[in-house]
């Protein structure tokens, strides 16, 4: 039943985060080709671009900024919503109902904020990545690959779980001001 209100929950915000997650990388193609040219221009044709690339560009990188910005604090705002909402209100009666325990119920929530925010740091690393696609060479790419796996392999796979400790506080934390239910209005 754990995980059936893990895939009951994921299934419920999936919508949404599949739009921004689109936007994201959506955006990320043209900012990245255009990025390119910006580079190709200013480097080896020795030309100042056109004033209007210049502000089309501005805007593109803008955009994409308020994309990932939008990422990351709606995933903290829908998650906050959604465990208010599915335990304090409507939903909480029947959610309550369930033959689960409330601790399986505050768990599978818990996991649900984790896996969404590994997804969401995912998502806006890919986005980094394609638009560093279109501006380096398949060389430098494939280098940065090679000198990654290094490093994974000196300092070991364990390492890299280490910040997965600032995430449960700030999702403890979460809990916390969901719980007090002063400041939530469902």
């Amino acid at each position: 039943m754990f995980w059936k209100l893990v895939k009951y929950e994921l299934q419920s915000v999936r919508k949404w985060y599949l739009g921004i997650y689109g936007i994201a990388i959506l955006l990320s193609i043209p900012l990245g080709l255009m990025l390119q040219k910006f580079i190709f221009v200013t480097e080896q044709s020795h030309q100042e671009p056109s004033l209007l690339f210049f502000a089309f560009f501005t805007l593109m990188v803008f955009a994409t900024i308020i994309v990932w910005g939008t990422i990351y604090i709606a995933t903290i705002v829908l998650i906050i919503r959604r465990f208010a909402k599915t335990v304090f209100g409507r939903e909480g009666y029947l959610t309550n109902t369930l033959p689960v325990s409330a601790h399986q119920l505050i768990l599978s929530k818990l996991l649900v904020a984790f896996i969404l925010d590994i997804i969401s740091s995912l998502v806006i690393l890919l986005s980094i990545g394609i638009i560093a696609a279109f501006c380096l060479d398949m060389k430098d790419i494939l280098l940065a690959t090679s000198y990654f796996g290094q490093i994974l392999k000196e300092i070991g796979a364990f390492y890299l779980f280490i910040p997965s400790i600032f995430y449960t506080d700030k999702w403890f934390a979460i809990i916390d001001l969901t719980t007090s239910n002063t400041w939530i209005q469902v």
